[in-house]
């Protein structure tokens, strides 16, 4: 373990490093090699190389366009591969990975395109339309020939730009020449030991302001694929899917048994979520591990990844937390551990943490710092800064929720007007989501106050309480002006 060596003069520093670890969400917009810095691949990563995993699941936040993006570049799968001895080296070495949905740039519809188009089709024909655009990447990426296809076919698999009812109908018919293509695809590929993975990611961006359309579009996909599962076994899907939109569409059909056993769900754990803490800190400057010194968790270099976390327990990564922000939130024990703190008000009421919460924590309790610096040296982040922070958090999670569900909005101005103190009755909760969604331009999957406030509860956002009563957990409670019963006044 090497001596800390940062100063007290170094704070403005230190803290600016802090301030810039990037929660942010655009993991797309991260150059590659500051991408792999700052993403922590886990075991559930390496699950969704296998094969046989067909469905990636988890809120947003949970890390899945940044598994996404990962998976799309050689180095990013050898990355992934790493942390898990169930992947197949030269499985890995054998396959591509190309993108059937994705919402960036012009190869798939604009989503009012999609939307419109939706509208009279059941299903099945959603089918024909998944099948279509998997023809075309397919074509695209030159794993698909064209050559002795039926000239109108060819056409709307291979031109820059095809309307989507045009290529509906080229699809439709001639469905059983596609399919003839695909099962000559996924012969040649056993033939060879190689696979194609096609990966589907921002599937709410297909309709997000219309529930029935978007349901309506996924469950034509997942229909899809779990009907060609087992036609097709070198040819596979990674579909990457929104908790809810999973919950309330995918599971829906005859081969739900097949979708659902072969699903891998983005969950981190209390290590994980500070595993990926100390990775960004100590790949964002040198002078986070200068000043960690021997409280920087277990670790090793590794190539484009840069620093990687190795401490398998949670508690290897306590004392990172306590040079940080200090051992107890405040003055002793009895204010309780900084440590348990971070993650029990960051959980929804699923128990679950988004990494994203955790790294912004950290920023913005970071940047009150450098405002107003009351931290005392070596830490440099005071406990009241860590309070403040989780009220921003907390708008700007429910910031997030808003871009998910426009409708959140409405939902949040009835609650700031019925000035809610929690945990509440649940009829007090219920009169408060009376709400008129005639007028509304977007509109919940439920809107019954009764049914709303059940859906609310499945995203995470309320819970039932022993006593009956409906509470919230502190990550949504600021973010929807609701007030906690007894609360104590805040130190800042």
């Amino acid at each position: 373990m090497s001596k800390s060596t940062a100063k007290k003069a170094d704070i403005p520093v230190l803290l600016d490093a802090v301030v810039n670890m990037s929660s942010s969400g655009a993991a797309e917009s991260d150059p590659d090699n500051l991408f792999l810095k700052r993403f922590l691949p886990l075991p559930e990563h390496a699950r969704a190389l296998e094969p046989d995993t067909l469905l990636i699941v988890g809120n947003r936040g949970a890390g899945k366009t940044s598994l996404f993006r990962a998976i799309q570049t050689p180095m990013g799968v050898q990355s992934i591969a790493k942390v898990s001895s169930r992947v197949d080296p030269r499985q890995i070495e054998n396959s591509r990975w190309l993108v059937g949905y994705s919402s960036a740039g012009s190869d798939y519809p604009a989503e009012i395109v999609f939307r419109k188009f939706a509208q009279d089709k059941d299903p099945i024909g959603l089918q024909v339309t998944w099948l279509g655009y998997l023809l075309r990447c397919l074509q695209k990426a030159g794993v698909l020939a064209t050559a002795g296809l039926p000239q109108g076919l060819q056409e709307v698999i291979s031109k820059p730009a095809v309307p989507i009812d045009d290529l509906f109908a080229g699809i439709q018919e001639n469905l059983e020449v596609c399919i003839a293509g695909l099962d000559r695809l996924d012969g040649e590929l056993s033939k060879n030991s190689r696979w194609v993975f096609i990966t589907y990611d921002e599937l709410d961006r297909v309709s997000s302001s219309d529930w029935v359309q978007l349901t309506k579009i996924v469950r034509g996909l997942i229909q899809f694929w779990s009907s060609n599962a087992r036609r097709w076994r070198r040819l596979r899907p990674k579909i990457f899917l929104r908790r809810d939109l999973y919950d309330r569409s995918a599971i829906v059909g005859p081969d739900v048994s097949k979708i659902t056993a072969q699903r891998v769900e983005l969950n981190w754990s209390v290590r994980n979520l500070y595993a990926l803490l100390a990775k960004r800190l100590v790949n964002q400057d040198a002078i986070i591990a200068s000043y960690l010194g021997p409280d920087v968790p277990p670790g090793e270099n590794r190539d484009d990844l840069g620093w990687f976390p190795l401490g398998a327990k949670d508690e290897d990564y306590a004392p990172m937390v306590a040079k940080i922000c200090g051992e107890f939130m405040g003055a002793n024990a009895r204010k309780g551990s900084t440590f348990s703190w971070i993650p029990t008000h960051l959980q929804d009421s699923h128990g679950q943490v988004l990494p994203r919460s955790i790294v912004r924590l950290f920023e913005k309790a970071a940047d009150m710092e450098r405002r107003s610096h009351r931290a005392e040296w070596p830490h440099i982040i005071h406990h009241t800064a860590l309070r403040g922070s989780l009220d921003l958090v907390s708008v700007d999670r429910v910031a997030e929720i808003k871009e998910e569900f426009p409708w959140i909005e409405r939902v949040q101005a009835a609650l700031r007007a019925a000035n809610i103190k929690v945990p509440a009755e649940r009829t007090e909760l219920q009169r408060a989501l009376q709400i008129d969604w005639t007028k509304e331009n977007e509109q919940p999957p439920e809107t019954s106050p009764y049914a709303l406030l059940q859906f609310m509860g499945e995203l995470g956002i309320f819970y039932h309480r022993p006593d009956e009563r409906v509470d919230v957990r502190d990550i949504y409670l600021d973010g929807f002006g609701l007030k906690r019963k007894g609360g104590v006044k805040k130190p800042f």
